[in-house]
């Protein structure tokens, strides 16, 4: 039936003597309006008046109401049964239809909730189908408090309005003030939302909020975020605001321990909302409930992979970059170190150079496993774990295998806290033949050699010749050139008599900046570093980091242009083995007796017949008298123990001393490769040849991790030996001059020559 029909119908019923209900369903709330504008003069019933505030109506009362009450119109009924659902529907429906009593029943899309069965209602009631456009049900919303509202809504002020909203409502959401809630309505047949709690009200300002589950916060802090977000439409502007940038949360990591809680939660919150570009904190992130979990989270992720997954490294480096944001995290620091000190097998890829415990704990593991550890294995996870250390194990080239191979050896097992026998035996050789003074220099022989002009100064006290892969290595990175020359000092090996150097630049002009905290950590055993508190070389941290320190400020001296060149010098070494031989070696029954009187950990002593006519010692003139010292790993027995290391004796590592020469690396090096393909095979001499643009000496080839002493050919171009073991393939090569890196991304094809096959005739 249409509408115009329905009018009619409706008039008809109002002047008939019909004496049961008609009722009027109607498709939409705007038919129904039209509808009653022909009737505006007839009494209406609101279902509404049934209703205590914020309740729904008491329908035994609109029963009653019903019988007594002269002809009206039923109105605003929809909402409520619509909210009441289909069965209550059909209960309210069918108690008013049959009951006696002329009245119209207007609804809105109720019939298709109830269909009349009973006959007799068929019989005795009218009921009209209004044709036309379905009106599309709105959603409900209910809110407890009006700051729960969206910005700009006014709300209607409990359920008991609904009917008449219901048909008077055209937005597509009604919010309700109210008390009520989803749950009390669960046979709805309309959309219910609720923006019972901060977390609700967020979601429907911010549907991005739903991404987060609710339980990963409480609602005080849900209430926080609340009253940061205020009238935002997302969450990058507060997420901006407190900590910078949402595309760089990470960076907040370094702030984390004084951070409240609301800040750490809603870091948190960030995080799960914006993804984070770091692989570890995505990956954390990712398993956590909590912000309590994320400092945890990220120390011990590193167990979630193996050392032997293709993505372990790359996961490694992301999860660095976080630890070198937490060094405050100190007591987590302790905590990992305690767990990784319970793994079985190889822990060193767990571990990094960020904090002193893992430091200490890599010594450790050195020191019960290095000797049986290959050295090439134990470099490249270093290299990883702990650059630094990687980079004092490299090895400097000294142009002599002796000097190359012991030195190699010493540093081995100064970091393993051991002492090889057949290193032990090349130690004792020494001390009878003593080589160094055929195989090294004077110092004072090298010192007139030296270019002085704008110069500076560095003494650097018991820096031994040990450190200079490393001085190397960090100059490399400094984009420093390092000249380096290896020369001798003068027995005994003490500060006393070993300044001649001091002296001479003294003489020039120049005054020596002394750094004195390499030979303090080893007189002193200052940091806990004494032998007698700890037997691990963990001194060798704190030393590396002084030479680092002291080449940074010679990489600024020299940016300041007031020098061209920076010496550093050292009066003598030190040896550690000497006192690692008290622990791997009855040492204390091969101590020497002598009548005289003995310094320096044992080292040395002043002249007696007893002590001159020992193997392992060797006498000396000084301005201060005659001393013998030691040229080995024993000591005249006297004195205070050496406790870190100590120096005096006549051994290689306390006798050979480095004259370092620095300047800043050249701008203008223009270094290209004159075979960009090269072909081997049998009966092929090979060569990969390069040329510069500047006279260079002293250059070798590294190609496929193998170093390659040049062929001169002059001063600008050299050729190389290409390695028989080589396969085919496209190759970095890297060219230095004395140990410092000139070029890097040099290419190079080697190709294989195919054998010909013979013809056969």
């Amino acid at each position: 039936m249409n509408l115009e029909s329905c009018v009619l119908e409706a008039k008809s019923y109002r002047k008939s003597a019909q004496s049961y209900p008609l009722w009027i369903d109607f498709a939409n709330a705007e038919d129904m309006r039209s509808f009653m504008e022909n009737f505006l003069a007839d009494k209406k019933i609101s279902v509404e008046k049934y209703c205590n505030e914020d309740s729904m109506p008491r329908f035994e009362n609109l029963y009653s109401d019903f019988r007594m009450e002269d002809f009206a119109f039923i109105c605003n009924l929809s909402g409520f049964l619509k909210l009441l659902g289909s069965r209550k529907t059909a209960e309210v429906l069918s108690t008013l239809l049959s009951i006696g009593s002329k009245k119209i029943i207007l609804t809105v899309q109720c019939g298709v909730d109830f269909r009349i069965t009973d006959p007799r209602l068929k019989e005795k009631c009218q009921i009209l189908s209004v044709e036309g456009m379905p009106q599309k049900y709105l959603d409900v919303c209910f809110v407890p408090a009006p700051e729960y509202l969206p910005q700009g809504i006014r709300p209607y002020g409990g359920v008991h309005l609904f009917g008449s909203m219901f048909e008077q409502q055209d937005d597509a959401v009604a919010y309700i003030l109210t008390s009520k809630k989803k749950r009390d309505f669960p046979d709805a047949k309309i959309n219910i939302r609720e923006l019972n709690n901060a977390y609700e009200v967020l979601c429907s300002r911010i549907p991005q909020t739903a991404n987060i589950s609710i339980d990963k916060g409480s609602s005080e802090q849900w209430e926080y975020a609340l009253g940061l977000l205020k009238e935002n439409t997302s969450w990058e502007p507060v997420i901006d605001s407190v900590f910078g940038s949402h595309k760089s949360l990470e960076d907040s990591l370094h702030d984390f321990t004084s951070m409240d809680d609301d800040k750490k939660w809603l870091f948190y919150i960030g995080l799960r909302l914006f993804e984070s570009k770091n692989a570890c904190l995505k990956h954390v992130i990712s398993k956590i409930a909590s912000a309590q979990e994320i400092v945890r989270g990220i120390f011990r992720s590193i167990f979630d992979f193996g050392a032997n997954d293709y993505r372990y490294w790359d996961f490694y480096d992301a999860r660095l970059k976080l630890l070198k944001l937490m060094k405050g995290e100190q007591a987590e620091f302790s905590d990992f170190c305690d767990v990784v000190r319970a793994k079985d097998g190889n822990i060193l890829p767990y571990l990094t150079n960020i904090s002193q415990q893992e430091k200490e704990l890599i010594f450790e593991y050195l020191d019960e496993n290095g000797a049986s550890l290959e050295k090439k294995e134990l470099t490249a996870v270093l290299s990883h774990v702990y650059p630094e250390l990687s980079n004092y194990l490299i090895d400097f080239d000294f142009r002599n295998d002796f000097l190359n191979n012991y030195f190699s050896a010493y540093k081995y097992e100064k970091l393993t806290n051991h002492i090889q026998p057949d290193f032990l035996k090349i130690v004792e050789e020494q001390a009878k033949e003593r080589d160094y003074n055929s195989l090294l220099p004077s110092r004072s022989s090298l010192l007139e050699k030296l270019n002085l002009e704008k110069s500076s100064l560095y003494f650097m006290d018991a820096m031994g010749v040990e450190y200079l892969g490393f001085i190397q290595q960090e100059c490399n990175k400094k984009r420093l050139m390092a000249d380096i020359k290896v020369c001798r000092s003068e027995l005994p090996s003490l500060t006393l008599y070993n300044k001649d150097f001091v002296d001479f630049f003294k003489s020039h002009g120049i005054e020596a900046k002394n750094v004195k905290g390499i030979d303090e950590i080893k007189h002193d055993g200052t940091l806990d570093y004494s032998y007698e508190k700890t037997k691990l070389p963990i001194h060798l941290i704190q030393e590396l980091v002084i030479i680092e320190e002291t080449l940074s400020r010679i990489q600024s001296e020299l940016k300041s242009r007031n020098v061209d060149r920076c010496f550093m010098i050292a009066d003598h070494g030190a040896t550690r083995l000497a006192v690692v031989a008290q622990k791997d070696y009855d040492y204390s029954i091969s101590e020497f007796e002598v009548a005289a009187d003995v310094s320096h950990g044992g080292r040395v002593c002043k002249y007696s017949e007893d002590a001159a006519n020992l193997e392992e010692t060797t006498c000396v003139d000084t301005m201060d008298g005659k001393f013998c010292v030691v040229a080995g790993y024993k000591r005249f027995k006297g004195g205070r123990r050496p406790t870190v290391e100590v120096h005096g004796g006549a051994t290689l590592e306390e006798v050979a001393v480095p004259i370092i020469e620095i300047c800043l690396k050249q701008t203008n090096v223009e270094i290209w490769i004159e075979t960009p393909e090269v072909t081997v095979g049998f009966g092929i001499n090979a060569k990969i040849k390069i040329a510069s643009k500047t006279v260079l000496k002293n250059v070798f080839m590294e190609i496929n991790g193998k170093k390659i002493p040049a062929i001169e050919m002059s001063g600008q171009k050299f050729s190389f030996d290409v390695p028989k073991s080589i396969k085919a393939g496209m190759y970095d090569v890297r060219v230095f001059e004395n140990g410092n890196l000139l070029k890097s991304d040099l290419k190079c094809e080697i190709k294989k020559k195919m054998a010909q096959e013979r013809n056969l005739l």
